[in-house]
């Protein structure tokens, strides 16, 4: 571990590094996997972000944001996680997690969308949020719904 980065904990939002790496996913959530995938992409092109490229990244970023994030977030919050409460507990650290890092992520956007010129910082924070989040939902968040509702790989 390097200094200025902490031990993963499932109920914490953004510690990180997230161990074990992502399976083959379920019918019912490989489309949400595809969808990680476009969001790991922006999450680079964020941590890259700079002051020359900033506005450009942000601009792009919002493009993704209004059309695939934001209905991502509203999604998981409709249907898988209601799938996994109707299974299990829904208190369980990683889905108290997933929940509390799409408020702070929406809210990081937000602040960052009032400020008349992005922040470089700001915007390389938001891309590392980004990349844990889907990290932990890939690797902790998405077995556990498998495991709880029985969807499997067909």
């Amino acid at each position: 571990m390097t200094s200025g980065e902490s031990a993963y904990d499932p109920a914490k939002p953004f510690s990180g590094p997230v161990p074990g790496r992502a399976r083959r996913r379920s019918q019912a959530l490989a489309p949400f996997s595809r969808e990680h995938h476009q969001a790991l992409r922006e999450a680079i092109e964020l941590k890259r972000a700079r002051q020359e490229s900033a506005d450009a990244v942000w601009q792009r970023f919002m493009q993704f944001w209004e059309q695939e994030g934001r209905p991502h977030f509203v999604e998981e919050e409709a249907v898988l996680l209601p799938a996994y409460a109707r299974a299990a507990d829904p208190n369980h650290p990683a889905v108290v997690r997933a929940m509390l890092e799409h408020i702070l992520i929406r809210a990081r956007i937000a602040a960052i969308g009032e400020q008349q010129q992005p922040v470089v910082d700001d915007l390389r924070e938001l891309g590392a949020w980004l990349d844990l989040h889907v990290r932990h939902e890939e690797r902790v968040l998405f077995p556990l719904i498998e495991d709880a509702t029985g969807w499997t790989v067909a």
